[in-house]
Order: structure tokens, then sequence, then C-alpha cells
């Protein structure tokens, strides 16, 4: 066995026997699925890739953050290890597009989670807009499968993970090259979107909540109102031209080797005229989030991290970048 045969088989006997034996996993076996192919999924927690890989039972060579480098041990096991297709969250991804298209004509397997990132509502999040693009881009097959039960036992926005639940992956399609290139672009990303849709359950506990709600706390969410629901009174609040906000944060700077360096406490502030560092303006050229609640940002080609507290909201100064950004492109 290779070396990344060799770790794909001891991730599996880690993630089946510590971090998801807690949740009663089910799962389909993708094992007489010829390779290559590329995999899509719904992202609903930090587990998500062991439970495909239990499914796959062969190396999957998954895009992820390069943030996942600065992650401790898990970081350091799958930088070294599972050979990850590394992306920069907040800018274009040719050359993460150009690396899986490499991955796959060598006959190895591919997989995306297309939201960019782990739901904040436990909906399936909008999908990023070139995924059909970029599926028919690989001209190999197209395997979706669905993640439900993740959100219950780990939302985003959760402090603590559950230690009980169920865990299931569900296989929706498998899609030879044929079939994608028979669709246009808006016909595969409706074929996806409805692959991976999922509507999740609120759980008991809302413990860091605030982390992912601005317009309304834990004290606000009941049997009569749903995180979806409020989360798009959020987006809806931003793109009327209302967010204002101010936060007391940490500023990393990151270098070339994808390490953090503490720049110092300052105070962040978005609003119509765009994003101040401690009153100073910024110009910020793409920006993401990670993990809860941690915002990444590229600016004058510098790489950044800010992050804050546990009840810090990066999400609302997300979707005042992307507001901005529209309102540029309108030219308003």
């Amino acid at each position: 066995m290779s070396r990344l045969e060799n770790a794909f088989a001891i991730t599996r006997f880690l993630g089946r026997n510590f971090v998801l034996k807690p949740y009663n996993c089910e799962y389909p076996d993708l094992s007489e699925i010829a390779a290559p192919y590329i995999l899509l999924s719904n992202h609903t927690t930090d587990g998500d890739p062991f439970l495909i890989g239990l499914a796959a039972k062969r190396p999957i060579h998954f895009v992820a953050s390069e943030h996942m480098s600065r992650q401790g041990l898990i970081g350091w096991w799958v930088m070294n290890f599972l050979e990850p297709i590394l992306h920069q969250k907040g800018k274009q991804g040719l050359a993460t597009t150009k690396a899986m298209i490499k991955a796959v004509k060598n006959g190895a397997c591919v997989g995306l989670f297309p939201e960019g990132g782990r739901s904040f509502s436990g909906e399936t999040e909008e999908l990023l807009s070139n995924t059909s693009k970029l599926v028919k881009a690989l001209k190999t097959t197209l395997v979706t499968v669905k993640i439900v039960g993740g959100y219950e036992i780990q939302p985003r926005w959760g402090v603590k993970q559950s230690k009980t639940g169920h865990l299931k992956l569900e296989l929706s399609g498998v899609y030879s090259p044929e079939e994608i290139k028979s669709m246009s672009d808006d016909e595969l990303m409706d074929l996806i979107k409805r692959d991976l849709y999922v509507k999740a359950e609120l759980p008991e506990d809302l413990t860091g909540i605030e982390s992912t709600l601005f317009l309304a706390g834990k004290e606000d969410v009941g049997p009569g109102n749903n995180i979806p629901e409020l989360c798009k009174a959020q987006r809806e609040y931003i793109f009327e031209g209302k967010g204002d906000f101010c936060d007391e944060c940490q500023l990393y700077e990151v270098n070339k080797r994808h390490k953090a360096k503490f720049s110092g406490n300052i105070i962040l502030t978005a609003n119509e005229k765009g994003f101040a560092i401690d009153g100073n303006p910024i110009i910020i050229d793409g920006m993401g989030m990670v993990s809860r609640n941690t915002i990444v940002f590229f600016s004058d080609e510098k790489h950044y991290e800010i992050r804050g507290g546990e009840k810090f909201n990066g999400l609302k100064y997300y979707l005042q970048y992307q507001y901005l950004n529209q309102k540029e492109k309108e030219g308003k």
C-alpha cells in the first residue's frame, strides 16, 4: 500500500472507532464506484470527511481551506498524510481547479463541499456559483451524497459537540460524464442542489448561537422561530444597507507557510463606507469564513485572520463584505 492508502486506512479506523463511534453511523458502500470521480456533499460537521471515508473505502483528496493547517494535531495529520487540495478562502480558486483536474487525470478521486463551508443555519447553504462549470471541467463521474444528522450533533455555532446522535450518509446519485455533458449548466446546478439539500432540526443546546445571530439571541429562538429564517432575515437586513458593526477582535498575519502570527488587539468596524481597523479604512480584496467565527481576508497582497471571543459574530462582517461587493459591481 502507498503512504496515502495507509494514512487513509488509519484515518478510517480512527473515524470508525473513536470520532464517529457514538453516533450510530449509517453509510452506503461507495467502494464499487470506479475511480476517478468527483464527490460532492453538503457540509455539516468537522467529521464529514471521516464519514465519507467510511463509505468510500479509498483515498479521496478533499478540497480544504488552508486554515486546516493551523488546526492542531488533526490539521497536522491531514496536511502531512491525506494530501488535501488546499484552497485559500476569499481568493479566486483557479489554482484549486487546476489541482483537481490534475488529480482526476491521474486517476484519483476528489471531494468538495460546494457550500464553501459548514452550514450556519442547518439548511444547505447556497452553493458556489461555479460548481456546475467545475464538475463539467473535470470530465469525470459525479457522485453526490447527503449527510443527515450532523447539524444536530455539531452546529457550526455550537461550542460543545453532542455526545449522542445519529449520523447518516445517503448516496443521492452517480452520474456518468456523458450524462453530465448532456445537461446545461443550470440543469446540472439544479440537480446538485436537489441531491445535497437538507434542512436540519434545531438542537436543544443553543450555547454559542450568538456567533451566528446578530439580530436575535438564543432567548429569541423558540418553537415559533427557526434558524434558517432568522439567517435569511439577517441577510436581508444587511442587503437593505442597514449594516453598521463594531467589535473588539484579535488580528493575525498569515505567512506563506500558513503560520498565523498575532499582530495585536483591534477594533473592527464595517458599514456602507467599507471596513476599518482602529478607525483606519482598509481595502479588502477577498474574504471568507472558517471555523465558528473566524474571518480570513486578503489586503494589499497580505493574508490575515480576525478572531473574536466565543460570542463574536464574524458572519455579519462576511455578509457585509458580500453586500459591499455587490454594491460596487452595480455601480451604486
